[in-house]
């Protein structure tokens, strides 16, 4: 029994796919392989890898070492060492890494109990709980997103946490500590049990849709089929070369990667006092989007502690908005608002998902594929 069966992996959120779609209901898609264009309402075919997400082989501490030598990651203190155990817990669908089952009136139940969820989890190599942890980031995101364009203004000022990466860590534990206690209880429904955890987690934070906007624009770059099936591994090649007498599995060493980038990635932006411009397109073209629709315009993503000069991400939200995070943004504005009316300027937006995208391009108006 697994928490999650879904083998094609949205990579660019279904909501956020239909924001772009014309009065009728319909978003065209321009193809870079066959250079023709294409329309259609129905989002659920579109921007999703099959299996892209899926844990094939069981995350193992062989894929963990390498990782923290590829990436000069020593784990060492209480926060990543609760968020590694958290993390591989749910990717791998290990329950007993993080709490066992109680149950109250017998011992020798108890004992049958836990050898019969063991019996149930264990065979299963492969899972797909990955997608349920993106899903959650988007559930987060979704709500901000929605206000965002309802509003055409963000609903918030500024961070509240003075430590977004144990935010953002505490959030994902706490997630796996439910979303696993979940799928224990749909196998126990006629038993009076508890669950007893090897580790106490206590969440200390409240919400703050600053952070998680930011760390939601971080996790699309990294989350895309682009980004993960052709990762940029330039600063890690002469390393991996010198362990291929190892065994590991570097997809599970990059999916690591992708999840501590993210949080690093957003803690440097904040700490770094980098700011959410929104994009207010008043031109006579419409923004457009892709199948890696959160670019970096300046540098590739690496998960050093100090920024690369340049550094920006910037997503389209639709046709009219578009968010950018920046710190030396090229409006010259105090404000957190642009109004660009220069059709020029939403080209150099536009163009970059052209570029940046992998293979589809996406749109509300079929004449601005004529421009490519």
């Amino acid at each position: 029994m697994q928490i999650c069966n879904t083998k094609d992996n949205h990579f660019v959120p279904q909501f956020y796919l239909k924001t772009f779609a014309n009065q009728e209901g319909f978003i065209y898609y321009y193809d870079k392989e066959t250079k023709k264009h294409y329309k259609t309402n129905n989002f659920a075919e579109l921007a999703f890898g099959r299996n892209l997400y899926t844990i094939k082989n069981k995350i193992s501490a062989e894929d963990i070492d390498i990782f923290k030598e590829l990436f000069e990651q020593k784990l060492d203190s209480p926060l990543e060492q609760d968020y590694i155990n958290h993390l591989t817990a749910l990717l791998n669908d290990d329950f007993k890494k993080l709490f066992i089952v109680k149950y109250k009136k017998d011992k020798n139940v108890e004992q049958k109990i836990n050898s019969k969820i063991e019996e149930i989890f264990k065979p299963e190599e492969i899972s797909r709980n990955q997608e349920l942890l993106f899903h959650f980031y988007e559930q987060l995101f979704q709500p901000i997103y929605q206000k965002i364009i309802g509003a055409e203004s963000f609903p918030f000022e500024k961070p509240t946490q003075k430590n977004p990466i144990s935010y953002l860590a505490f959030q994902m534990m706490s997630f796996t500590i439910i979303t696993l206690k979940q799928k224990v209880c749909a196998i126990l429904k006629r038993y009076d049990t508890e669950f007893i955890s090897n580790q106490k987690i206590s969440n200390p934070f409240i919400n703050d849709p600053y952070v998680d906007c930011i760390h939601y624009l971080v996790v699309q770059y990294l989350r895309t089929n682009k980004r993960i099936n052709f990762p940029d591994l330039d600063i890690i090649e002469k390393k991996l070369s010198k362990l291929s007498n190892k065994n590991f599995d570097i997809n599970n060493v990059m999916f690591l990667y992708l999840h501590f980038c993210s949080l690093n990635i957003t803690q440097n932006l904040i700490s770094s006092k980098y700011r959410l411009i929104l994009i207010k397109n008043l031109s006579n073209i419409p923004f457009i989007t892709s199948d890696n629709p959160a670019v970096n315009p300046f540098s590739s993503i690496v998960p050093n502690k100090i920024l690369p000069d340049g550094y920006e991400i910037f997503l389209p939200l639709s046709p009219k908005l578009g968010i950018l995070c920046t710190k030396t943004c090229l409006y010259k504005t105090e404000k957190d608002v642009a109004t660009i009316t220069d059709s020029k300027q939403i080209s150099y937006w536009n163009n970059l998902e052209v570029v940046s995208s992998e293979r589809y391009i996406y749109s509300n108006n079929q004449e601005i594929f004529k421009t490519f």
